[in-house]
C-alpha cells in the first residue's frame, strides 16, 4: 500500500485540474459557469468547504502515462484477490470508476447496487479521491475495504408533508434534517430540471445509514451474480414503516419522494456533480410547499420561500419517535419470523398504513373515510372479518371505547364517534347517501384511531377484548357492589 501512496503522490505533485463551477438557479436551470485551473491542494480546499449545494462542481484532468501506468499496476497487485482473470474486473459496493452497474430495488424500498470496475477505470476514481481527501486517506479507505471492513452506505429520501423545527437524531442509523427556506443553505441534493432547488425548500431530509458487504468481491462467471447486502439494525425496517411512525408522531400524512444513495466515507471516489452519486428516482414525486411569497435578500442565492402556514412546523421528540419506530419494527419482525405473517401483527401494520392514508390532504373525503374504516377494522375487529356491518360497527365502537377511555362519559363519546364514522364509511361503500351533519367527525375519529394504534404499539393488546369490556383490570369502582358485597335491589 505504501507503493500505491507514493504513486498517487507523484501524480498529485504535478497534475493540474480544470475546476468547473456552475450555479444552479431556483428553477433548476444553469445560471453561470466558471472554469479555472487549480492545483491538487487548491482543489482539496474547495471541496472541503462545500458551503453551497446549488453550485455544481466538477473537474477534468490529464495524467502523464509514465505516472499513470505504475498506479494501475499497483492497483492490480493490491486488488488481485478480487479480480476475475477472464474479465479483468473486480466487484465493489461503492460507486467509483465503475464500468458496469446492477441496480435493484428491494421489497423494503431500499435500492441495492453492485459495481464492477477494471483497475484502470478505478485508477481515475482513486486519483480523484486522493486529490480531494489526500493520498493517505484514499489509500486507507481502500485498505479497509480490502481487509473486509463493510462499506458505509447512506440512503436518503426527501419527505413530503413534514416540516421540522430542528434536526432529529432518532437513532444512530436514522437522522432527520429540516431543509432551509434559503436556497443558499441547501445541502448537496439531486437537483434537476424536474426537481429544481425551489422544490426542496422547507421539506425534511431522512438519512438512513447501513453497512454494505462484501465491500469487495470477485465477480462470478456462472451467471449468478454476487449481490451486495445492506445490513439493517432490524429485519422489519422499511421506508413505509418509517413514514407510518413519523405520521403517527406528527399526526399528519408523511410520505417519501426521491431516494438516492451516498457513501459518507467514499464520496470523493464518486463522480462530482450537483446530484449525489447513483440517484434513484422513486415513483413518488416531490410535493413542494405552497408559495406565499418568494423573497430576495439582496442576491439571487438568498431567495427563499415563505410558506402559507408557519404553524405546520412540527416539533418531534426523538425518544417518542424511536419508541414508535422500534415498536413497528418489532411487529414487522414478528411477521417475518412467522413465515407468512401473523394475522394480528399484519392487521396492526395495515391499520397504521391505512390511518396514514386517511390523513392525505389530496384525497377526497370519501377515500379518507374508507381508509379510516379499514384502519379501525384492522385495529379492533381484525378477527371478526366475516361479520355484518352492524355487528362489526357495534364491536368496533365498543372495544375502542373501553380501550381508550376510563370513564363512562368518555366511553360514551368515543363509542358514538367511532360508530358514526364506521356507519358513514359503510354507507359510502354501499353507494348510500350520508348526512352532512355527521361528516364532521372525521378528524375526531382519526385522532381516536391514532391513539388506539399508538397504545397497542407501545402497550400491546389486552389478553382478552371481551374481558376488557367486562371491566377486568379497570380501576373504576364497581357501583353495583357495596363495601360488604353486592347491593341488594330495593
Amino acid at each position: 500500500m505504501n507503493t500505491l501512496i507514493q504513486a498517487l503522490s507523484a501524480i498529485l505533485e504535478g497534475v493540474q485540474f480544470n475546476l468547473i463551477e456552475t450555479e444552479i438557479a431556483l428553477d433548476g436551470t444553469e445560471r453561470s459557469r466558471q472554469v479555472r485551473t487549480v492545483s491538487a491542494t487548491e482543489l482539496k480546499e474547495v471541496f472541503a468547504r462545500d458551503e453551497c449545494g446549488v453550485v455544481r462542481r466538477s473537474f477534468k484532468y490529464r495524467v502523464n502515462d509514465n505516472l499513470f501506468e505504475p498506479l494501475v499496476k499497483e492497483l492490480q497487485l493490491v486488488l488481485r484477490p478480487f479480480i476475475d482473470p477472464e474479465s479483468g474486473r473486480f466487484g465493489h459496493a461503492i460507486s467509483g470508476g465503475h464500468i458496469w452497474t446492477s441496480v435493484t430495488v428491494r421489497p423494503d424500498g431500499f435500492p441495492q447496487y453492485t459495481f464492477h470496475s477494471s483497475p484502470k477505470s478505478f485508477a481515475w476514481a482513486i486519483i480523484q479521491a486522493a486529490a480531494v481527501q489526500g493520498a493517505d486517506t484514499a489509500c486507507r479507505l481502500l485498505q479497509d475495504l480490502i481487509d473486509g471492513k463493510p462499506a458505509r452506505v447512506q440512503i436518503s429520501t426527501v419527505l413530503n408533508g413534514l416540516r421540522l423545527e430542528a434536526p432529529l437524531s432518532v437513532r444512530n442509523d436514522i437522522q432527520l434534517v429540516p431543509l432551509s427556506l434559503n436556497a443558499a443553505e441547501l445541502p448537496r441534493l439531486p437537483f434537476s430540471p424536474q426537481n429544481p432547488p425551489k422544490d426542496f425548500l422547507g421539506l425534511s431530509l431522512l438519512k438512513l445509514t447501513f453497512s454494505a458487504e462484501p465491500a469487495l468481491f470477485r465477480p462470478r462467471n456462472d451467471g449468478n451474480e454476487q449481490s451486495v447486502e445492506l445490513q439493517k439494525s432490524m429485519v422489519g425496517l422499511n421506508l413505509d414503516l418509517l413514514c407510518n411512525a413519523l405520521s403517527l408522531q406528527a399526526n399528519l400524512y408523511v410520505d417519501h419522494g426521491l431516494i438516492w444513495t451516498e457513501y459518507p466515507d467514499a464520496t470523493a471516489f464518486c463522480n462530482f456533480d450537483s446530484k449525489p452519486p447513483t440517484t434513484v428516482p422513486n415513483w413518488a414525486r416531490l410535493r413542494p410547499l405552497r408559495l406565499k411569497e418568494l423573497r430576495h435578500d439582496g442576491h439571487p442565492d438568498g431567495a427563499g420561500i415563505v410558506p402559507w402556514d408557519d404553524s405546520e412546523l412540527r416539533h418531534l421528540d426523538a425518544e417518542e419517535v424511536c419508541r414508535t419506530v422500534e415498536a413497528l419494527e418489532k411487529v414487522e419482525s414478528q411477521r417475518y419470523a412467522s413465515g407468512t405473517g401473523g394475522a394480528k401483527e399484519r392487521s396492526l401494520c395495515i391499520a397504521a398504513d391505512r390511518w396514514r392514508r386517511s390523513k392525505r390532504n389530496n384525497a377526497g373525503r370519501i377515500d379518507q373515510y374508507i381508509d379510516l374504516r379499514i384502519a379501525l377494522e384492522r385495529l379492533y375487529v381484525w378477527d371478526f372479518v366475516n361479520g355484518h356491518n352492524q355487528e362489526l360497527g357495534f364491536k368496533l365502537s365498543l372495544f375502542g371505547a373501553w380501550h381508550l377511555a376510563r370513564t363512562i362519559d368518555e366511553r360514551r363519546r368515543i363509542r358514538r364517534t367511532l360508530r358514526d364514522a364506521y356507519a358513514i364509511a359503510s354507507q359510502i361503500l354501499h353507494g348510500g347517501k350520508t348526512k352532512k351533519s355527521k361528516e364532521g367527525n372525521l378528524s375526531e375519529a382519526q385522532d381516536l384511531c391514532r391513539q388506539g394504534i399508538l397504545k397497542l404499539l407501545l402497550e400491546g393488546p389486552p389478553p382478552d377484548w371481551g374481558a376488557l369490556v367486562l371491566g377486568a383490570g379497570d380501576d373504576e369502582p364497581d357501583i353495583s357492589r357495596g363495601p360488604e358485597g353486592p347491593v341488594k335491589p330495593g
